[in-house]
């Protein structure tokens, strides 16, 4: 049905992201207007049939052509997040804080008490 889907050519705007999760875009939308960069997002999610995979379901980053390398420079310079690092901190996190456990078992014996 469809074969290599394209971003539409827009005069004086250049596409700088693609993807098809609705997270990613506005994330690297948001980043870019903190960093006083305008940009434009522009869906192609068919929502008729809540399709939000594949090609029925892409999205664009647009910016001015102007902007286009400084918002790419800024979008490269954003480091990967490796999320399972991050959630095997935050459980080692909560098992070292003994202020935590505390106030957990002081909660459970004020209500044993009532």
């Amino acid at each position: 049905m469809f074969t290599n889907p394209k971003p539409n050519a827009i005069q004086d705007w250049t596409c700088i992201l693609e993807s098809t999760q609705e997270f990613e875009v506005n994330l690297a939308h948001n980043f870019l207007t903190d960093q006083d960069v305008p940009s434009q997002i522009l869906s192609k999610r068919d929502t008729a049939y809540s399709l939000v995979v594949g090609e029925m379901a892409l999205m664009y980053l647009y910016v001015p052509n102007e902007y286009a390398e400084q918002a790419i420079d800024l979008l490269e310079s954003i480091p990967e997040a490796n999320l399972d690092d991050a959630f095997e901190d935050e459980q080692l996190d909560d098992e070292s804080d003994p202020t935590k456990k505390a106030a957990d078992h002081s909660s459970q014996t004020d209500l044993e008490n009532e």
